[in-house]
């Protein structure tokens, strides 16, 4: 079971020194925070409409500690309650369906490694030519009969995403099967993990654990990094809270001047990540309240110059009222477990309980 008490306490203290997402890669994502839980009635009647309890360590991620959030790699996925048939339909990662594994397995591994237009001359040649269909449309019927028959039992059936690794990675849960609740990858793009004709399911499964063990080694990790903390990084993190304090309490008051002053005594490229994305989401309102001054547009010029933290690893803050991800006053389109301004300014007013 997870430790609930332990898992808030460590991501409390990493949310207030971790100032570039450094414990387990993608943690600048959801900066060690989590969504609000998920309400019990409610996911109990989707339970209830699905015909199977999601597996209970999972559970117990989303109704003690949040709807998406702290975790491995970009963290765990917000739940979207989808009424997906595929969440039912029987696993085929489970000790019943072994040969069904290994066949479709190489049916994978096969298609992998066939060679579309030597197949295509082989139909023309076995196909009156009224009858034979354009290459596009061949290609796109052999696609589409080995997505449904072989990908979808692979990838989608009693599976649930609940994590991005990144580069078009996906880990998933299972939902049934003797292998339930274990996670593992679950991406289509590349070649079947341990490509071979005669892949079997115990080799697959060496690659899947239990949710509880997976994000427990995120904790872990968030918990080695608390407790090196520097007196340098500890440092730098409370100089940065005093800017980040005196910025937001001068664009509260709409105080242009001091708004001014604190830019022109910071320089972006010694700010740290965290910070950064502080900055990047008043980017709108500093640049309305400073129309005419070359500063403000220098200043954020520079932020997207420093190539360390680049523009692009900024991913904007959840919206509780529009419930999307808004950056630069537009919606991000990703669903990724970023956390709300609100969140991500408190562990700045917080930081000084760790001291």
């Amino acid at each position: 079971m997870l430790d609930i008490h332990k898992i808030q306490a460590v991501c409390r203290k990493a949310s207030h020194w971790d100032l570039y997402g450094t414990p387990f890669g993608g943690n600048y994502i959801h900066m060690h925070l989590f969504r609000p839980v998920v309400d019990r009635e409610e996911l109990e009647l989707w339970e209830e409409l699905m015909g199977f309890t999601l597996p209970e360590d999972y559970r117990c991620y989303l109704t003690c500690l949040g709807n998406g959030g702290a975790g491995p790699y970009h963290g765990i996925l917000p739940f979207s309650f989808r009424l997906n048939d595929s969440y039912q339909k029987k696993s085929i990662y489970t000790r019943e369906q072994e040969q069904r594994f290994h066949d479709l397995a190489k049916r994978r591994y096969e298609f992998e490694l066939s060679d579309i237009d030597a197949l295509y001359e082989e139909y023309c040649d076995c196909t009156p030519k009224e009858e034979q269909m354009g290459y596009a449309q061949f290609d796109d019927m052999f696609w589409r009969n080995t997505e449904h028959e072989v990908y979808e039992p692979l990838y989608e059936h009693g599976l649930l995403s609940i994590c991005d690794p990144g580069c078009s990675g996906d880990i998933g849960l299972l939902l049934n099967g003797s292998y339930c609740g274990y996670i593992g990858g679950i991406s289509q793009e590349g070649y079947f993990r341990h490509l071979s004709p005669d892949f079997s399911l115990e080799e697959e499964m060496k690659g899947w654990e239990p949710f509880v063990d997976f994000f427990m080694k995120y904790v872990q990790k968030t918990q080695e990094f608390c407790d090196n903390l520097s007196k340098e990084q500890k440092w730098k993190a409370l100089k940065e809270r005093e800017i980040v304090l005196s910025f937001q309490a001068a664009i509260e008051q709409q105080d242009w001047n001091e708004v001014q002053r604190l830019l022109q005594s910071t320089t972006p490229k010694e700010l740290s990540e965290k910070t950064t994305f502080f900055f990047k989401y008043h980017q709108k309102v500093v640049l309305q309240g400073l129309p005419e001054e070359p500063l403000a547009t220098d200043f954020y010029r520079e932020i997207e110059r420093c190539r360390r933290w680049n523009y692009e690893r900024y991913h904007g803050f959840y919206d509780e009222t529009k419930k999307k991800i808004m950056r630069d006053g537009y919606e991000a389109h990703t669903d990724l477990p970023v956390p709300t301004f609100q969140q991500f300014f408190q562990t700045f007013l917080d930081m000084k309980e760790d001291v």
